[in-house]
C-alpha cells in the first residue's frame, strides 16, 4: 500500500507513456527503421496504412529498375557508380591530352635551377635568345656552345631564305636588365625557335616575321584548361609546304622503347710502332697547342662520355619530319623526353632532348617492336625512329655549384610538339620577272602562297585527380587512344 501511494504518480505516467508508444509504434517504426516497417501492435488504420507501404515497396522496386531515354541503358539505382565511372575515364582522357598537348621547352631554353638570383636569370634568357638566333651558347653551366645550324639567323642565312625581322619583335632580350618576367621570355624564345626551325624543315621561301604575343587562359565551357602562349608568324611558301606545315604543328608523340649506351668499345691491340728517336727539347716548336679544354657536359658527375648515348623510341601522331631526307644540314627533328612528377600534382617532368638519327624499318625492328607494328597499323601512324640524347640536356644544376645527371629511362614520354591553330589567312601571291638593261631576266619570283598562321604553345594547369574506387564498370565508356 506504501508502494502505491509512494508511486501512483510514477506508475500512472509510465502507463500512459507505454500506451502512447503502442499507438504510435507504426509510424516511429517505419520512419526509424526504414525499410522495415516494424511490428504491428496497435494499429487502428492497418489495412490502409498496409497498402500505402506495399505501393511504397513498388515504386522504389520500379525506381531502381527504371532507365534512362538514351542509347546505354543505365538504372537510375546504379547512376552513381555509373558517375563515377565516367568522371574517371574522363580524368584518364584528360590526362592522355595533358601529356600530348602540353608545350615542355627544351634544352637549352630552360633556365638552370641554380640561378636562383633575377639578375642571374635574365642573363641567362638574353644567352638562349642569342643562341635561338645565331646557335651559340655561352654560359658557366654548358661552357660555350655553338650549333650554328641551331641558329635561325644563321640557317636563313645559309639557304638563301629571306628573313623579315632578325630580332622576332624581342629586340630588348639582347639587354638582360630589360627583361622583366625571365620565365615567361624563355618560353617566348622556346616557342620562336621551336616555329622557325619547323618552317625551315618544312622548307619554306620566307619567313616574313616571327613575334610572340602576349599569353592568355585557354578555357573549354568557362573552365580554366591551360596557359596559353600565342604566337604571330608570316611565311612565304607554295601549297605542298603549307600543308606539310600544318600537318606537322600536331607533331608526334610516344614513348622509349630502348634506351642504348653508345660508349666506344676499346680498339683492338695494334702491333706496336718503333719508338720514336728522342728529339731535344730546344727543337721542340715553340707554338705547340695546349691540350684541349674538357667539355664540361662530357666529364659532369665523373663521367667521361665517348660518344653519345642513344634511345628507340616509338611514335603515334603524324610524323611528318622524321624521314632522313628531312634532316637538311643539321636540322634533324628534335623531340622532348619528359614524364609525370612523382607527387600527385601530374606535372610534366623535363628529362632531355634528342635528335632523330634515322627512322628503323619495319623488318629491322626489334622482335618485341615488330609484334606491336601490326597492333599499331589498325589504330594509326607508327614509326620507330633512333635518336642521339644531347648530353648537356641531360645536366642539372644545383644553387651549391654541384651538378647532377638525370638518367633516361625505358617508358619516358616522348614528343615533338603541339601547337594549337588559332586562326590562318592564305593569300595567292603572283609570280614576278624583273628584267635587267638588256631585257633578260635579272631577277624571277615564282608564283608563292602569304600564309599568317596564329598558333598558341598550351600549358596545362594543375589537375586533381580523386581516387575512387570503382567495383564494376556498367557503361563501356569511349577512351582516348594513347599510342604509348
Amino acid at each position: 500500500m506504501n508502494l502505491w501511494e509512494h508511486n501512483k504518480l510514477f506508475v500512472i505516467f509510465s502507463g500512459a507513456v507505454f500506451v502512447v508508444y503502442v499507438y504510435l509504434w507504426p509510424s516511429i517504426g517505419g520512419r526509424w527503421l526504414a525499410p522495415w516497417d516494424g511490428p504491428v501492435i496497435a494499429r487502428p488504420d492497418r489495412q490502409a496504412a498496409a497498402e500505402a507501404q506495399r505501393r511504397i515497396r513498388q515504386y522504389e522496386e520500379r525506381f531502381s529498375t527504371y532507365y534512362y531515354p538514351q542509347d546505354d541503358a543505365v538504372p537510375v539505382g546504379d547512376a552513381m557508380a555509373d558517375a563515377i565511372e565516367g568522371n574517371k575515364v574522363l580524368l584518364d582522357n584528360f590526362e592522355v591530352m595533358h601529356r600530348w598537348m602540353s608545350f615542355v621547352p627544351r634544352y637549352p631554353f630552360r633556365i638552370p635551377d641554380g640561378r636562383t638570383e633575377k639578375n642571374k636569370r635574365q642573363r641567362y634568357v638574353s644567352q638562349a635568345y642569342t643562341f635561338a638566333r645565331d646557335g651559340e651558347l655561352i654560359c658557366d653551366e654548358y661552357g660555350p656552345v655553338r650549333e650554328p645550324h641551331s641558329g635561325i639567323v644563321f640557317s636563313t642565312s645559309t639557304r638563301n631564305i629571306k628573313l623579315g625581322d632578325p630580332y622576332f619583335g624581342m629586340r630588348d632580350m639582347e639587354l638582360p636588365d630589360s627583361i622583366a618576367d625571365p620565365d615567361l621570355s624563355i618560353l617566348q624564345i622556346a616557342l620562336i625557335h621551336e616555329v622557325g626551325q619547323l618552317a625551315l624543315r618544312c622548307g619554306v621561301d620566307e619567313i616574313t616575321s616571327i613575334a610572340p604575343r602576349d599569353p592568355y587562359t585557354w578555357q573549354v565551357k568557362g573552365k580554366d584548361v591551360a596557359k596559353a602562349f600565342p604566337l604571330d608568324a608570316t611565311f612565304r611558301c607554295d601549297l605542298p609546304t603549307l600543308m606539310k606545315l600544318l600537318h606537322s604543328l600536331d607533331g608526334s608523340h610516344g614513348r622509349v622503347a630502348e634506351v642504348h649506351d653508345a660508349i666506344e668499345a676499346p680498339a683492338a691491340a695494334a702491333p706496336k710502332a718503333p719508338a720514336p728517336e728522342a728529339v731535344p727539347a730546344a727543337a721542340l716548336p715553340d707554338d705547340e697547342p695546349d691540350d684541349e679544354p674538357e667539355d664540361p657536359a662530357a666529364t659532369a658527375g665523373g663521367e667521361a662520355r665517348q660518344g653519345a648515348r642513344k634511345i628507340t623510341a616509338r611514335f603515334f601522331g603524324t610524323p611528318t619530319l622524321f624521314g632522313p631526307s628531312e634532316a637538311r644540314a643539321g636540322l634533324h627533328e628534335r623531340i622532348t623526353l619528359f614524364r609525370l612528377a612523382d607527387d600527385e600534382s601530374h606535372q610534366l617532368v623535363f628529362v632531355a632532348n634528342a635528335a632523330v638519327t634515322r627512322v628503323v624499318p619495319p623488318a629491322a625492328a626489334p622482335a618485341g617492336e615488330k609484334a606491336k607494328d601490326g597492333a599499331a597499323a589498325a589504330k594509326g601512324a607508327s614509326v620507330l625512329v633512333e635518336a642521339e640524347i644531347e648530353p648537356n640536356s641531360t645536366l642539372r644544376f644545383a644553387a651549391d655549384g654541384s651538378r647532377t645527371r638525370v638518367e633516361v629511362r625505358r617508358g619516358d614520354y616522348a614528343a615533338t610538339r603541339f601547337l594549337l591553330v588559332r586562326s590562318l589567312k592564305v593569300k595567292a601571291d603572283e609570280g614576278e620577272v624583273k628584267l635587267d638593261e638588256d631585257g633578260f631576266p635579272k631577277e624571277v619570283t615564282p608564283p608563292h602562297l602569304v600564309v599568317d598562321l596564329s598558333v598558341a604553345a598550351l600549358q596545362f594547369l594543375e589537375i586533381k585527380m580523386p581516387k575512387v574506387a570503382v567495383t564494376r564498370r556498367l557503361v563501356k565508356r569511349k577512351r582516348i587512344h594513347q599510342g604509348w
